[in-house]
């Protein structure tokens, strides 16, 4: 090999080496974890990662772990030895007392099978492999082993596999490309098993065996102290010298092998090369490299996963490299105490340099490393770098010209207020200095001429306007050479060449609005963060609210950058934010930190954008994102829990990396509207309360970095309560008809009893008078008086009965418009509350009215023939009729009276109504009066 491609190769290895030690990673404490005393590792068929301990084991979809401390049905933790996923995508956990299967398909709490081994024994069972022809092999410590039947979950002895010579301490198992088994126990001795049954041992050299790996067809054992090649051909590998011994190791997809220590950390083998070297990684909560590695695992996506025993669980992205760097203070061991107030670009081997508030200015490299902490002046606050590569560093009330590469510092101006809090480049001569409680300070470069203060407390400009609040938290600089400002009390603009406020015929926007983060497009508009929301202004339209953009309202803006596409990056107190104007799409990008700074960011030379955190940098490629590969995942629904009318459903793409900066959407496949619901980043469940009966389909997908998944599907069933169902309904009518029918019984036994006893009366009294005895036609009439009672005593019954069944038929058929109109007056009542309020949303509706969402949407079709939305909004354009006829209120004060914050959507749904403008219905209005 030449000099040259030596050269070439030392140069490509240094870089994938850096690659790797900037990965993305996740460190998982005993707070998510539960127990740390981490033993094992593995992942299911189905993306479902799993971690054993010495307290059971735990299974992971990226958001929760769900524990589980004993597999046997007792109250004693379950000691995990290992993890193994066979062919069948079946998860076995060996034990310290045993060996169980994990059947998902099984009712919770019954999951776990155990496997019977003969002679009542419960051996540790410390390894297991399935074999090229099938076989799902058991290695246990002190009982040899045995070949796992996967339909009785019974084990018997593999004696074909080892002769009585064989140690029975199996800890470490291992099948070669070519079919070979290798099995390694306690004292060192390692037995090959080729395919056609031939045995052969190897002498322990390096150590006892702690695990294998293969390069090429050569098979290697990682010992205690080094490598020991398993055949003469196989090439020498160097392990560097330890404190302490290997225990583990594992080979990723592409063929790096990777090794844990008893307590230097982790060590890696790039493929290609002959020797270990140091695996780095700053973890906030960890210490790598005096970590004790007790396990390692690669995943399907080729993360590798670091059980570091005692302290948690940390994951690597090998392949993964997310477009979102986290570059931290903490994690590079770097105790700062405050937050990052400023970044400027750097130059040379510093690529960035940024102030932390009053501790100093540090300068990190193209990875993410400090690499400079040079000194400067007490209390610094803010740093800029203006056109001309001059450093300008603003303290609590100084400004100084600097140079971070030496750390000398020139004294410049004095300035009145509590801090620098900003500073932008007017023009080649002049800053503009915004410090807190003061207003603005034109600044000479030189420092040789006045200060010039703007205030709001000014009284020489007060003919050409003056600022607004001395409380200034934005500045940017237009085409023009104008200053744009932020204040607490509105958004000005100055022009140096007029000394005039009032250079576009305006001298405040936003009055009394305070914005936290403005910025200048390179279209000439300007867009600024209000507690109304993202605004714009434009020359032609002037100053309007950014439509599409209301998921950012209750959100503070902290920083607004421009990327060379057009699109517009947000850094909020909830991650970032994307918004693209043309497409009118606004989407979450990441939650890498709970609240970025407020008005800390840097748009780099290169493109890449960064925002600064509390503990550091965010930083990012704008145009890496729009090349970033379409994902090709699918969302999994991991747990659903019901409650009669209640469901919680759980979803994940089962990315281990990236769960905190995916976005789910859902809705329900008959949903009219087909709007998706959005979850704020980082969440993956949802819950729906008082469901009405019925069958649902509920659709879910994912958003990354503004990519989405196509959706999947979860069908459910929500059942009547049990007093609505058809058997219950059934046991009301029976109860009802019993009861009618014992009632007309009752009644009829009564009747009868009665004309019995006046036919008995009646009898007596025509026999026993013997004073005037009956004459034939007395007798006659007396019959012909008692038939005619009878007569009427028998319609009597008639009637009774109708009035029964009357009665009957009403309890079977009860009238429901009552409930409907209570339903609509409550809806109403609801609306009229809200009805200035743009933000209400159907959810609150379904809050006030009591009622499920789904069940509203369809009450509201059968009731009016509208969608709620639709609802709603025709009662407010209604109401905007009646203002516009009475003419109190202009167009604008009418609809924001009734809850539209946009004038344009405003007018075009009432046009769409009415069939007239506003403008022209005030119009026709006036002529008709």
């Amino acid at each position: 090999m030449t000099v040259r491609s030596k050269i070439i190769l030392y140069f490509c290895l240094a870089l994938l080496s850096a690659t790797l030690s900037a990965q993305d990673h996740r460190f998982y404490g005993p707070e998510r974890l539960g127990s740390t005393l981490i033993t094992a590792i593995g992942q299911g068929a189905d993306g479902f990662l799993w971690v054993g301990s010495e307290q059971g084991v735990a299974r992971f979809d990226g958001y929760r772990f769900a524990a589980r401390t004993s597999l046997d049905g007792t109250l004693r933790p379950t000691v995990t030895a290992s993890l193994y996923c066979d062919a069948d995508g079946r998860v076995w956990v060996g034990a310290a007392h045993g060996l169980y299967a994990y059947d998902g398909s099984r009712p919770q709490g019954e999951n776990f099978r155990s496997v019977l081994f003969p002679d009542s024994l419960l051996p540790r069972v410390q390894s297991m492999l399935e074999t090229a022809d099938g076989r799902l092999l058991a290695g246990t410590a002190g009982y040899g082993l045995f070949e796992i039947d996967r339909t009785t979950f019974t084990a018997s002895r593999a004696t074909d596999f080892a002769s009585d010579a064989d140690n029975a301490y199996f800890f470490h198992l291992f099948r070669s490309a070519d079919g070979t088994v290798w099995k390694a126990g306690t004292d060192g001795r390692i037995v090959a098993r080729r395919r056609n049954g031939q045995l052969q041992a190897y002498a322990p050299e390096r150590g006892t065996p702690v695990g294998f790996f293969q390069r090429g067809a050569e098979t290697y054992a990682l010992c205690h102290d080094g490598v020991q090649a398993l055949s003469a051909s196989a090439q020498h590998l160097t392990t560097p010298a330890l404190a302490s011994y290997f225990i583990c190791c594992t080979m990723d997809a592409e063929g790096n092998i990777f090794a844990g220590t008893r307590g230097d950390g982790l060590f890696w083998l790039p493929r290609g090369e002959q020797a270990f070297r140091r695996m780095s990684v700053s973890v906030s909560g960890l210490d790598l490299d005096r970590a004790r590695v007790e396990t390692l695992f690669t995943d399907s996506q080729s993360n590798l996963w670091v059980g570091c025993n005692g302290r948690g669980l940390l994951v690597l992205a090998l392949r993964h490299h997310s477009p979102f760097q986290t570059w931290s203070f903490a994690e590079q061991r770097r105790a700062t105490g405050t937050y990052v107030s400023a970044i400027a670009e750097g130059s040379g081997d510093v690529a960035y340099w940024c102030c932390v508030q009053g501790d100093g200015v540090y300068g990190f490299d193209a990875v993410g490393r400090i690499t400079a902490n040079p000194a400067a002046p007490a209390g610094v606050e803010t740093l800029m770098r203006d056109s001309e590569g001059t450093y300008w560093l603003g303290t609590s009330d100084e400004l100084w010209r600097y140079d971070p590469a030496t750390g000398a510092a020139r004294h410049i101006a004095t300035l009145p207020g509590e801090r620098v809090a900003d500073i932008v480049e007017l023009d080649a001569t002049h800053l503009a200095v915004s410090t807190f409680a003061a207003g603005i300070a034109i600044v000479d470069k030189t420092g040789q001429q006045p200060v010039r203060q703007l205030s709001m407390h000014a009284t020489d400009t007060l003919r050409r306007g003056r600022l607004a609040n001395d409380w200034v938290y934005a500045l940017d600089v237009d085409a023009r050479g104008r200053l744009w400002i932020g204040t607490a009390s509105g958004i000005c603009l100055y022009d140096p060449a007029t000394d005039s406020f009032a250079s576009e015929g305006w001298r405040i926007l936003a009055d009394r609005e305070t914005c936290t983060a403005l910025h200048v497009l390179t279209s000439g508009d300007v867009l600024m963060a209000t507690s109304q929301g993202l605004l714009r202004w434009s020359r032609s339209n002037g100053l309007h609210t950014e439509p599409g953009t209301e998921a950012l309202n209750g959100r503070s803006i902290a920083f607004i950058a421009e990327d060379r596409q057009g699109d517009i990056w947000l850094s909020t107190n909830d991650g970032i934010w994307r918004w693209q104007p043309r497409e009118a799409i606004l989407s979450a990008q990441t939650r890498i930190a709970a609240e970025y700074v407020q008005g800390v960011g840097l748009q780099a030379a290169d493109g890449c954008l960064l925002f600064g955190q509390a503990d550091g940098l965010t930083k990012f490629n704008p145009d890496a994102l729009r090349h970033q590969p379409a994902i090709d995942a699918q969302v999994h629904f991991t747990a659903a829990t019901h409650t009669d009318a209640n469901r919680h459903i759980e979803f994940s793409l089962m990315d281990f990396i990236s769960a905190d900066a995916t976005v789910f959407e859902y809705r329900f496949d008959d949903d009219d509207d087909d709007t998706w619901q959005q979850l704020p980043p980082g969440e993956n469940a949802v819950t729906f309360s008082r469901l009405a009966p019925g069958d649902y389909r509920l659709l879910v997908r994912a958003s990354i970095a503004g990519q989405t998944t196509r959706p999947s599907a979860y069908s459910f069933e929500v059942p009547p309560p049990w007093w609505q169902s058809g058997w219950a309904y059934l046991a009301y009518f029976l109860i009802i008809a019993s009861a009618a029918a014992f009632v007309a019984l009752l009644y009829r036994r009564h009747i009868q009893h009665q004309l019995d006893r006046e036919k008995l009366g009646f009898l007596i009294s025509a026999t026993s008078d013997e004073a005037t005895p009956l004459t034939l036609d007395e007798l006659q009439s007396a019959i012909a008086r008692y038939v005619q009672s009878r007569r009427q005593q028998h319609g009597q019954i008639m009637a009774q009965a109708k009035n029964v069944a009357a009665m009957t038929d009403d309890i079977e058929q009860p009238e429901v418009s009552g409930n409907d109109e209570l339903l609509m007056q409550r809806i109403t009542k609801s609306v009229n509350r809200h009805l200035g309020d743009s933000e209400f949303t159907v959810e609150q509706m379904c809050e006030e009215v009591g009622i499920s969402r789904a069940h509203l949407h369809r009450k509201m079709k059968e009731l009016t023939g509208f969608s709620v939305t639709e609802f709603v909004r025709n009662i407010r354009l209604e109401q905007a009729a009646r203002l516009l006829r009475e003419q109190k209120l202009n167009i604008t004060q009418v609809a924001y009276t009734v809850g539209f914050s946009n004038l344009g959507y405003f007018s075009t749904v009432f046009r769409k109504h009415f069939g007239l403008s506003p403008r022209d219905f005030v119009a026709q209005a006036e002529a008709a009066q």
